[in-house]
């Protein structure tokens, strides 16, 4: 019998060497007849060795069963010709040996696994890293296709709790029906266009006003309605996902809205099934009607100061800081923010133009309602984060699962939400009809997206850093670098659906909140100043000297702290803040390109501001005074 291989524990070395010197002994006695080619082609060895035919079928049969490199398969012919051999001088029949030699397929794997262990290092590498993979492979396709079975479950309807409350309100308490009742006298089909896009400027003196005022000589009725209704504390209109929500009436007046429609009947801008949730704020028909009965007040108000009627401009006045409350009290944060501050944009810019050019327009009295009546604007940025935080909980049960413990994973249908929602921003470009997303790439979008537990901690982290940057505006640079720092070590900044996913950043939420309360305060205190120098016939020395007559009390700058500063420029008052840097620059007005003026720079030094990055917060602050007052027209861009 052949000598038996030591133990495969032992050394590889060892085992080398002895596989060597079973060669060796191999080919002694196949008597050194063979070639170095025949000695690689085990068929040859095997049809040379001079044993009994079925015991070279045996060997054969073995051999080729191995399934080993051609090599391999010569050395394993050879050991069982000695093998064979081995046992035919001991006088043992071939009968015999074939018998006792066992089940050729066991013996064949025994050896095939031997073979394999001696083999050098790149194949055994390569042999488990690809049993590796194709374990990870069958792994990964288990795992997506359960995650592709995952649907999101509607456990809290934010919606419905949203539109409880406005669909309470008793009928007097609504102003829906009078709006309503507007928009059904107006006819869609020659609406002009100047009209139809409330952030279109038509200004007495250009080609289209004397149509403008034929326009509105034609609509006193829709006018009246419009005023009626902003006497009311509610718009009194639920919010819901699509069209078909609507009652009948109301389905119909908004189908021949063009920008309702634009949003709500086109399939190919808002697809089927697209349910937003309260996120739907952006495609309601709410924010169009809001921009809509903004548009009609704003010029019907610069209809009334051309033909000088300062008690109905009043009224006006009036009407849309109403409909401006309006917006702040019921829906959503997109509408306190969108709506509201433009409303708030046509008021501060229609006074600050009037006390500009024609200071003796309106009476005292007149002036004095105007400032009561912007002490009643106010800045809830509270409402607004409270509002994100409902629709952040909404967008995350319509995007994960749950799995009862508040967590979850990122769903098929919860992507194609996120999909439809960056199309109708005008992000994506989307066909027409549902588009499944495919479920092998779920995997790698939970990695890129996160659990639903860590997207929900990620934004109570942010909100708290926002939260604390409304409180304390003059810490932002700190509270903006806090956020970014935990923007750069998540995985907010790469997910492609973080305008749903995420609030804003501090800066944008503090600048876009104090900003226009900065104005505002600026127009209460240009009011003052005006009524000071009817009184005394000369703008006062300090802003102290209107207190507590004229205004009862000088209100600290809200995005800086500290107080004001005040001075006279070639006969008229500029109030500023020191802004950023911190530097009394004396009033120094920065202009930018593509602002016509200041009456026009609502969000002037938002803009200037806007061209800084918040991202890094090393960049050098604005050298400029924040200004939020002034009639002096040096401080125009035209």
């Amino acid at each position: 019998m052949s000598a038996t291989l030591p133990n495969s524990d032992w050394f590889p070395t060892f085992r080398k060497l002895w596989q060597t010197w079973q060669n060796t002994r191999v080919s002694t006695r196949l008597g050194n007849t063979l070639t170095l080619t025949e000695r690689t082609d085990w068929r040859a060895i095997i049809d040379n060795a001079e044993l009994p035919a079925a015991a070279r079928k045996t060997i054969r049969e073995v051999t080729l069963r191995t399934r080993l490199w051609r090599s391999e398969k010569a050395s394993i012919a050879a050991e069982l010709v000695a093998h064979f051999a081995d046992g035919l001088e001991a006088g043992v029949s071939a009968e015999q040996l074939i018998a006792d030699f066992g089940d050729v397929r066991a013996t064949a794997r025994l050896m095939r696994s031997a073979k394999r262990r001696c083999r050098p290092l790149w194949w055994q590498a390569w042999w488990w890293g690809s049993r590796g993979l194709v374990v990870l492979a069958v792994l990964y396709v288990v795992y997506a296709l359960w995650q592709a079975s995952l649907v999101p479950r509607i456990s809290v309807d934010y919606l419905a709790q949203l539109n409880a409350p406005i669909q309470a309100l008793p009928p007097e308490q609504r102003a829906w029906d009078d709006y309503h009742a507007a928009l059904d006298l107006i006819d869609f089909q020659t609406f002009p266009a100047w009209l139809a896009y409330a952030y279109t400027e038509v200004e007495p003196g250009d080609p289209e006003w004397p149509e403008v005022v034929k326009w509105l000589e034609e609509h006193e009725e829709v006018i009246k309605l419009i005023e009626r209704g902003s006497e009311k504390p509610y718009l009194g209109l639920a919010l819901w996902p699509s069209l078909s929500n609507y009652d009948g009436k109301t389905q119909q007046t908004f189908a021949k809205f063009p920008l309702i429609a634009r949003y709500l009947n086109q399939k190919d801008n808002l697809p089927q099934n697209a349910d937003f949730g309260m996120s739907n704020a952006f495609i309601s028909p709410h924010n169009n009607v809001y921009n809509l009965i903004r548009q009609i007040l704003r010029l019907n108000l610069q209809r009334q100061i051309w033909l000088n009627q300062p008690a109905q401009a009043l009224n006006t006045l009036r009407a849309l800081l109403r409909v401006n409350l309006q917006t702040q009290l019921e829906y959503s944060a997109f509408m306190v923010r969108s709506s509201s501050f433009h409303i708030l944009y046509d008021v501060l810019t229609q006074v600050h133009g009037i006390l500009r050019d024609r200071p003796d327009f309106w009476s005292d009295e007149e002036l004095i309602k105007i400032a009561h009546l912007l002490s009643t604007v106010g800045f809830s940025p509270q409402r607004e984060l409270e509002l994100k935080r409902q629709e952040f909980q909404d967008a995350l049960q319509r995007i994960y699962s749950d799995d009862g413990q508040g967590d979850g994973q990122i769903t098929a249908a919860g992507l194609e939400l996120l999909r439809r929602h960056q199309h109708i921003k005008g992000q994506d470009k989307i066909s027409d009809g549902p588009q499944e997303q495919s479920p092998w790439t779920l995997p790698y979008l939970q990695r890129l997206y996160g659990t639903r537990r860590y997207q929900s901690d990620l934004y109570d982290q942010i909100l708290a850093i926002t939260q604390k940057a409304f409180d304390y505006p003059t810490q932002l640079k700190e509270y903006q670098a806090e956020y970014n720092r935990l923007q750069k070590t998540t995985q907010l900044k790469s997910a492609h659906g973080q305008d749903f996913l995420a609030p804003l950043n501090p800066t944008d939420n503090v600048r876009y909140h104090r900003i226009p309360e900065g104005y505002l305060i600026g127009t209460q205190i240009g009011i003052a100043l005006e009524l000071y120098r009817r009184e005394n016939g000369d703008w006062p020395a300090t802003l102290a000297d209107l207190t507590p007559r004229f205004i009862p009390r000088i209100p600290l700058d809200p995005m800086y702290g500290g107080n004001f500063q005040y001075k006279i420029v070639e006969g008229q008052p500029v109030v500023y803040s020191v802004a950023e840097d911190g530097d009394d620059d004396g009033g120094k007005f920065l202009p930018r390109e593509g602002v016509s003026g200041f009456d026009h720079a609502w969000m002037h030094y938002a803009a200037l501001l806007q061209d800084q990055p918040t991202q890094p917060l090393d960049s050098e602050p604005l050298d400029c005074d924040w200004i939020i007052w002034t009639t002096n027209p040096i401080y125009d861009c035209n």
